[in-house]
């Protein structure tokens, strides 16, 4: 499906970005996950896609401008010799195209730890040249579960006290956790053995 994305600049570069959560979701839903389970595929005991895939169904979204430096990338996969190799020749190449203008989009951060979950070689090419802030997709993960009775527990939902207004942030939580209950997204969770289907 085709996306409605906005061209926003902040810094030196241009971003191309989706502002509501449910498109936001079902951008990642579509794009981000698959490219997990092709790196599952191809590496099944990298804990991390695995991690990451069982987290993500669970997680909705804000487009939100983090600093730079409050992003943190993942600790075990960043010590991987292979993944250092690739993913400076990878950022050497986007480095290229970002600088002639091509927009890139928001990296993927958990707001739990603000780990880095998806944009690392973009991630490398922002560092690389300063930049004080990005925009990024900051997801937040919700445990709700239908009861028989077709209610919603909600006490489960992840709110974020540290920013201002956080009793709103938790109702926005609730509502869209009511919301990927009733669009059908379930999450199935992956093992470290287990392979994508074909």
């Amino acid at each position: 499906m085709g996306f409605p994305f906005e061209y926003r600049k902040l810094g030196d570069f241009t971003y191309h970005v989706l502002a509501d959560p449910l498109t936001i979701k079902a951008c990642v839903m579509e794009w981000i996950l698959r490219e997990w389970e092709v790196d599952h595929s191809e590496a099944p005991e990298e804990e991390w896609t695995v991690e990451w895939m069982n987290l993500l169904p669970k997680m909705e979204f804000a487009l939100e401008i983090l600093k730079l430096d409050s992003i943190h990338p993942r600790a075990d996969l960043m010590n991987v010799e292979d993944f250092q190799t690739s993913l400076k020749e990878r950022a050497d190449e986007r480095e290229a195209g970002m600088l002639r203008g091509v927009s890139i989009e928001p990296l993927l951060v958990n707001r739990n730890g603000f780990e880095l979950m998806d944009g690392y070689t973009r991630y490398m090419v922002l560092k690389r040249h300063g930049q004080k802030e990005v925009y990024a997709y900051v997801g937040f993960a919700c445990h709700c579960e239908p009861s028989g009775s077709n209610l919603l527990e909600l006490g489960d939902c992840f709110a974020t006290p540290a920013l201002a207004g956080g009793a709103r942030e938790e109702r926005l939580a609730m509502t869209l956790c009511n919301r990927e209950i009733a669009s059908g997204w379930v999450s199935t969770p992956w093992r470290l053995d287990q392979q994508p289907s074909q």
